[in-house]
């Protein structure tokens, strides 16, 4: 027995040295660190579209979203409240679902010639759902946003995109719309106080999400 144990000691005593040579921790081991831009390019390549086509009504149009490969960590580090099965972020009037979701951006393909007008939303957009219009020149879309997500129109035909002033939607559960005219929008507004609300709105007196039309025309 105190044989056997010598020869347990012996190469227990040869890894001393190397262990006690081993170079101390680097500062740099608690730095967040991020991939070459080869891999990071790679890993952050927008996904190929999927699903049926967002095609307008006349048939002339695709507009397709840019599908982010990735999650940012900034959605997955939002704080949450759960309720009925949905994780909504009460400081963004939506759902995390919707955010993990949400385009990059927007390109609209003519389908007769295969041309393509890049839509002109903010660069840091959180895009979500998008809505032709019943003439199929525009399309609606919701971009996630802190107070409530904003509401946009942009021209198939230039790109050219417009923010509706004064609407915050309340997007957790998207209704988005064209009036049969294609001069109003409907959609569930956040609402505050009755005395501050947009010319957008229509008789809202409590606090509260509200279903309103939003004037495009």
């Amino acid at each position: 027995m105190r044989l056997r144990s010598l020869l347990f000691l012996v190469p227990a005593l040869l890894l001393a040295p190397a262990a006690l040579a081993a170079p101390a921790p680097s500062s740099e081991d608690g730095v967040y660190r991020t991939p070459p831009p080869a891999i990071a390019d790679l890993l952050t390549a927008p996904r190929l579209p999927r699903g049926a086509p967002n095609t307008s009504p006349d048939g002339a149009w695709l507009a397709v979203s840019d599908l982010r490969s990735l999650i940012p960590i900034s959605v997955l580090a939002e704080p949450v409240l759960k309720l009925a099965g949905l994780e909504v972020l009460p400081e963004m009037w939506a759902s995390r679902n919707g955010l993990k979701n949400a385009a990059a951006g927007l390109t609209f393909y003519k389908v007769a010639d295969g041309s393509q007008v890049r839509a002109k939303l903010p660069q840091d957009v959180q895009l979500g759902p998008v809505r032709w219009s019943n003439k199929g020149d525009r399309v609606a879309c919701i971009a996630f946003a802190k107070g409530g997500s904003d509401l946009w129109v942009v021209d198939a035909a230039t790109g050219n995109a417009r923010r509706l002033e004064g609407v915050k939607v309340h997007s957790i559960n998207t209704i988005l719309d064209w009036s049969n005219d294609d001069t109003a929008i409907f959609t569930a507004l956040v609402v505050g106080d009755s005395k501050n609300l947009p010319d957008v709105s229509r008789g809202a007196e409590e606090r509260g999400p509200r279903h309103a039309a939003a004037h495009v025309a």
